[in-house]
């Protein structure tokens, strides 16, 4: 079915491709967070929009469902145009450009590597970030 190739290309068949036949509560609450996220990523993938934009998309999950959703999010983003609004820097990494915001106002606008080696604001977040968390690389 269309699901479980959405599923599968998502690269979430094991985490979703059991649950497919299951009756799922209002608000999915016998789901995990990461669950949940990997099911809304897939009914976006459906959809196939041109322009996705994400808020928070791996906000809540514990470090494996942020590979997970991350590694999905790669491939869902490869042929359109995603804005991604992000707290964690993982999130960022994976960005073409990064746009930093403080108060309200751009700072700092540019590809994740050349913006880390500047120096700047999200060089200085990223140091704050390697000390107080251990980043998921996928």
């Amino acid at each position: 079915t269309q699901v479980e190739d959405v599923v599968r290309e998502l690269g979430a068949w094991d985490l979703l491709g059991h649950l497919l036949d299951t009756e799922v509560t209002e608000g999915g609450l016998t789901l995990s967070a990461g669950q949940r996220q990997l099911i809304a990523i897939a009914r976006v993938w459906v959809r196939d929009p041109a322009i996705l934009v994400l808020d928070e998309a791996t906000n809540r999950l514990d470090d494996d469902a942020d590979r997970l959703v991350r590694r999905a999010l790669q491939r869902m983003r490869a042929d359109r145009t995603t804005i991604m609004i992000a707290h964690r820097l993982s999130s960022a990494l994976d960005a073409d450009t990064v746009v930093v915001v403080d108060d309200g106002r751009i700072i700092e606008t540019g590809d994740p590597t050349t913006l880390l080696a500047t120096g700047g604001a999200f060089a200085d977040l990223h140091r704050q970030w390697g000390r107080s968390e251990t980043p998921a690389r996928s």
